[in-house]
């Protein structure tokens, strides 16, 4: 279960939950901020995702958190994370076959 800071400023209702419209996270019933994964979503795709969502300057991202990444950003339409994560993928070094499969999975050509 994931916890989210509420937002604050002149936003509307949707745009102040962050997990709006994300379609592998669900709200969890009678809480204002607290989200579940659906089982489609592993712990470790979402905190890899998340990652992208709130980078920090100077942390390097290991190469199974970007696959992870660009997986779901792909998957939720995020296109700048799915951006950053399709560059910095192709700067790293990776098995080939595991880099076709994955860029076949994310549609990346």
């Amino acid at each position: 279960m994931f916890a989210f800071a509420k937002l604050g400023g002149s936003m509307s209702a949707s745009m102040m939950d962050p997990c709006n419209k994300i379609p592998g996270v669900r709200r969890i019933a009678g809480q204002k901020r607290h989200y579940q994964l659906k089982p489609s979503v592993s712990e470790f795709d979402f905190e890899s995702f998340l990652w992208g969502v709130q980078p920090e300057l100077g942390r390097e991202i290991p190469i199974n958190r970007l696959c992870s990444m660009l997986t779901l950003s792909t998957d939720w339409d995020f296109e700048a994370i799915r951006t950053y994560a399709i560059e910095e993928i192709s700067k790293a070094t990776m098995d080939p076959i595991k880099k076709i499969v994955l860029a076949r999975r994310t549609n990346v050509p």
